[in-house]
């Protein structure tokens, strides 16, 4: 079965943003990789993908494709300037302490963790 992890990334537009969510959205849909197993939803302002219960490694092709398109986002918006265009990432693991964080400068800090005691 291997290790399996969730993942949750979001590309949105800051409220002073310079970059109108259409440029985002267009670029979103001509640029990020197209995935069956993953679930995209659209708001005013943002663009949220989250896969569940993944094997997530460095080297997997869908990963690579995702590490290139977050590449991409920041090249092409300038996201690690102060443009108001901004991504996030956060991949849970399921060892606890296993939680990888990725995101641009000056973003806002969307994605959080919380963990949860289930009772089975």
């Amino acid at each position: 079965m291997g290790y399996r992890s969730d993942v949750k990334l979001v590309f949105y537009t800051s409220n002073d943003s310079r970059i109108p969510f259409s440029a985002i959205k267009f670029w979103f849909d001509e640029n990020y990789p197209k995935h069956d197993f993953c679930d995209v939803e659209v708001g005013q302002n943002y663009v949220l993908v989250s896969y569940e219960d993944i094997k997530w490694y460095d080297g997997y092709p869908e990963v690579e494709a995702v590490n290139d398109a977050l590449g991409k986002f920041v090249d092409t918006f300038g996201a690690n300037e102060d443009t108001g265009a901004h991504y996030e990432m956060i991949r849970i693991g399921e060892d606890m302490n296993d939680i990888e964080r990725n995101y641009s400068s000056w973003s806002q800090y969307l994605l959080d963790v919380r963990r949860e005691i289930v009772f089975n």
